[in-house]
């Protein structure tokens, strides 16, 4: 209501010291607000049509069905194009939907100067309910899922609509009820979250008690782990120690929560969850160094937040080139210019699956030599798994803390093996000198 009493107090059309350009600009920020006004209409008329049998329009309605889809058509595809892939219609539609009462509400404040300006709670409440904050969306998803059945009913009854009206208003009020029921799931989905902070999808190479494993959903406060995992408790407090890119960082954490999977019948900890404990504050800064500011979490992970135009999708406009498929699991991994990795090796996280494709994903803290070749030695489930590969690309994604290096490695053949496969040929031959001899 800030922006409402801000108008009826300081005026923006006729305050003074103004540009036109500026008068006009405050007055659309004000006037976006009464959308809300305008979506109560959209998402409840065809509840009254539906129900009372009155039409918004007097016209026939195939007549309007001809003027109507071909505008909305048209209007998406322009806003699409326009957009670039970046319009995401869908998710517009949820915002507006999930918007409306509280857009609505805010312009009475036009009639009342004096009102108590409530802040968000900044962290979040272990019972926090987001139940009253719905009731205008589970109206929308109530009344348009009710008048569905009942305008149907009504129409064979009592012919109280035109059948191509009925059945436009069918859809209109299905539409209505699908947004509603994805707003509500949405915020029932959200509001078990009890966390304070968000957490990160940034994989990072890491010790748990002493095994190594690959960080994910790391914040300030807490983080999850995915490895080799011995007896674990909820309440256990255990070392566990970051490799970040400026160094490790030795913390103590809190098991919380235990992560379950299944292989051949036996159940097993694939994952824990837990918070920091008694972190020291030049720590916490460090983590929250790392983590914010930078775009290390989408470069990773290969996010994107455009997606093909309806015209790329049917081959009428050149689709940029493709980004490269992300890593789905990584692995811990050590990685050494010999088979005998000492103690000082690198550690980092590699692609999981890397054999099948031939080649892997290798994100380390310090840079590869690319005209060595290196031993990468990668720790899971199914055991040490050694590759050996050599640098073929790279790319240097900066953080808080330093650069981290994500390395395209070309896998090659196990030195060994080849070794045997080439004195093979060499032992059959000196058999064979020898039984002549």
């Amino acid at each position: 209501m800030g922006a409402m009493n801000v108008w009826r107090k300081e005026g923006i059309l006729f305050a003074r010291g103004l540009t036109l350009p500026q008068r006009l600009n405050y007055l659309a920020t004000v006037l976006a607000y009464f959308d809300g006004w305008q979506k109560v209409f959209f998402y409840f008329a065809p509840v009254y049509v539906l129900m009372a049998g009155a039409m918004p329009i007097a016209v026939d309605g195939w007549v309007f069905l001809l003027h109507f889809v071909p505008y909305y058509l048209v209007n998406f595809l322009a806003f699409e194009e326009i957009s670039r892939g970046y319009g995401r219609s869908l998710m517009i539609e949820q915002y507006n939907m999930a918007r409306f009462a509280s857009f609505a509400w805010s312009t009475l404040g036009v009639f009342k100067m004096r009102k108590r300006f409530g802040v968000t709670a900044k962290k979040a409440r272990e019972h926090a309910s987001s139940l009253g904050f719905l009731l205008p969306q589970l109206a929308v998803l109530g009344l348009n899922a009710l008048a569905i059945p009942v305008g149907i009913v009504l129409f064979y009854f009592n012919g109280h609509l035109p059948q191509d009206g009925m059945w436009a208003n069918v859809v209109w009020a299905a539409a209505n009820t699908w947004l509603a029921v994805l707003v509500v799931r949405f915020t029932a989905e959200r509001g078990v979250n009890r966390r304070n902070e968000y957490r990160f999808a940034m994989p990072l190479a890491a010790r748990l008690d002493g095994v190594l494993g690959t960080v994910d959903d790391l914040s300030p406060s807490g983080m999850s782990f995915y490895g080799v995992l011995g007896q674990a408790k909820v309440g256990d407090r255990v070392p566990v120690t970051l490799y970040l890119p400026d160094g490790e960082l030795d913390a103590e954490l809190e098991i919380r929560t235990l992560m379950h999977a299944g292989d051949g019948g036996q159940a097993y900890v694939r994952a824990i969850g837990g918070t920091f404990h008694a972190m020291p504050l030049p720590v916490t800064q460090r983590i929250e160094q790392f983590l914010y500011g930078s775009d290390a979490q989408w470069r990773i992970n290969r996010y994107r937040d455009d997606s093909p135009t309806p015209l790329q999708r049917m081959g009428l406009v050149d689709t940029p080139h493709a980004p490269r498929e992300p890593v789905g699991y990584w692995a811990g991994c050590e990685v050494a210019t010999d088979a005998a990795c000492a103690d000082g090796c690198l550690v980092g996280l590699v692609s999981a699956h890397a054999a099948e494709k031939e080649e892997a994903q290798l994100l380390v803290n310090r840079p590869l030599d690319p005209a060595c070749s290196h031993v990468i030695q990668a720790r899971g489930r199914t055991g040490l798994r050694t590759l050996h590969a050599k640098a073929a690309a790279h790319e240097t994604i900066l953080t808080g803390l330093g650069t981290l290096y994500l390395y395209r490695m070309e896998l090659l053949a196990d030195p060994a093996a080849c070794a045997s496969r080439d004195a093979e040929p060499m032992v059959h031959a000196a058999i064979a000198a020898g039984s002549r001899a």
